[in-house]
């Protein structure tokens, strides 16, 4: 059975220093009360998706999960297709 987790949601292209504050505040947020930290992200840009213009990604998937794992102290990278269902889904829903 897994821990509860602390999760950071965002899409984190580039994996920039305020990313990485968000993933670390997680990551302690989770260390103090037990908890496993887990980012969780899309598998592409939703900017992208819902404006219909591409947007050049500054990292692939793999790097931004590794720089996530290994960088930011992530016990796990969980990446979401982002697509219709996603984008119209309720918030409660998700």
């Amino acid at each position: 059975m897994r821990k509860p987790c602390a999760a950071a949601l965002g899409f984190f292209d580039g994996v920039h220093a305020a990313h990485m504050r968000v993933l670390r505040a997680a990551v302690s947020y989770a260390a103090a009360h037990g908890m496993e930290p887990v980012a969780v992200t899309f598998d592409r840009s939703p900017k992208a998706f819902v404006t219909g213009v591409d947007t050049p990604l500054i990292c692939t998937a793999q790097e931004r999960a590794r720089i996530m794992r290994e960088e930011a102290g992530m016990a796990r990278v969980v990446s979401l297709p982002f697509d219709e269902t996603m984008r119209d889904m309720p918030a409660r829903a998700f």
